[in-house]
């Protein structure tokens, strides 16, 4: 009797077996794919990564950046930077590294990645989507202006404020708002303080600007929080970060933003207006980049360590794969929490 080595999959309806390999983890995708026709087809099709969201089975991951050198063929050497997944193998992207910012930087709580040019008479926003590692332009900013915090709105609203004229350093307090549907700026209320390098959340409909430099005869830092509420287009200044530590990131957690360092870490509550000092992770300084991922702030150090917390205020460590230790973490930057599909 004649036997095949088909399988019993192949039988089942299309949209049946589409709904079967959705559900593959992302690791097991190119050996899926490599079965046999008709899953490769699936797999590298249009519509999968758009049905692993819809069915809930699109995996998310903290997008990581290291610093590398490249030697060309003509014995010059360029900066260049990698981008890997904590924890999925398999993912990298680089590209030169006066291409983009890492400091001027967001996500759009989905699979894309928002970067502005790095050069000193750039001003264009570029956009990856992680999920397909494809670059694209998405919009040039309102002005030639570096430092700025970029932050996205659920509403389909990209924000820039704050920074500093990039010909003439003059510090800007402006606030404007890209469409992504109408393709148009709109210039919004002004900060009540001008400020470049500031960090900068979402919660809600509000967005919060903490900190930075403001102006002044010498580069001083401050703990000043501003505040914009999107339905009223008003901004307030909510009480001043206690004095500690410059922060690499603000993060939103649960309606509360929090300030992560290894010796000093706060939480600011929005409906009382006050800062409390809390645990931060378990060892003293040295950590270069901190996100939110999977509901919990996860905080990276130069020396390859991580650690993430809990609901409950504890710390434990997070482990990244076999990639990520052959980063050097002593450029190590976070991107933040994107769905690779």
């Amino acid at each position: 009797m004649a036997t095949t080595n088909s399988s019993p999959l192949l039988g089942l309806p299309d949209d049946l077996l589409q709904r079967v390999l959705v559900g593959i983890p992302r690791d097991d995708h190119g050996a899926a794919a490599a079965a046999c026709g008709a899953f490769r087809a699936i797999i590298r099709g249009p519509r999968f990564l758009r049905l692993r969201r819809e069915f809930g089975f699109a995996e998310r991951a903290v997008l990581l950046l290291s610093g590398r050198f490249r030697i060309n063929q003509d014995e010059s050497i360029d900066g260049c930077l990698e981008i890997h997944a904590a924890q999925k193998r398999g993912f990298a992207e680089s590209f030169f590294e006066h291409k983009v910012s890492i400091i001027e930087s967001t996500t759009d709580g989905a699979a894309r990645i928002f970067f502005c040019t790095n050069v000193k008479t750039g001003n264009e926003i570029l956009v990856m989507d992680a999920s397909t590692c494809r670059w694209s332009r998405f919009a040039t900013l309102p002005q030639n202006q570096k430092g700025q915090c970029m932050l996205w709105h659920g509403s389909g609203l990209l924000y820039v404020a704050g920074g500093y004229v990039a010909n003439t350093g003059g510090y800007l307090s402006s606030l404007h708002a890209f469409n992504e549907v109408t393709g148009l700026w709109e210039t919004l209320p002004s900060m009540p303080h001008a400020c470049m390098c500031a960090v900068s959340a979402v919660i809600g409909d509000q967005l919060f600007v903490l900190g930075g430099y403001e102006a002044g005869p010498e580069m001083a830092s401050t703990n000043i929080l501003q505040i914009y509420d999107i339905p009223t287009r008003t901004w307030r200044v909510g009480a001043s970060k206690p004095d500690g530590e410059e922060f690499a990131a603000a993060l939103a957690v649960d309606g509360k933003l929090f300030c992560v360092d290894g010796s000093f870490s706060v939480r600011y509550d929005p409906h009382s207006d006050t800062w409390t000092e809390i645990p931060g992770p378990p060892r003293p300084g040295g950590r270069r980049c901190s996100c939110v991922h999977n509901g919990r702030i996860v905080a990276f150090y130069h020396d390859g360590a991580a650690f993430e917390r809990a609901n409950d205020g504890s710390w434990s460590p997070y482990q990244a794969v076999a990639d990520v230790d052959a980063l050097d973490h002593r450029s190590l930057a976070c991107f933040g929490s994107v769905l690779l599909g």
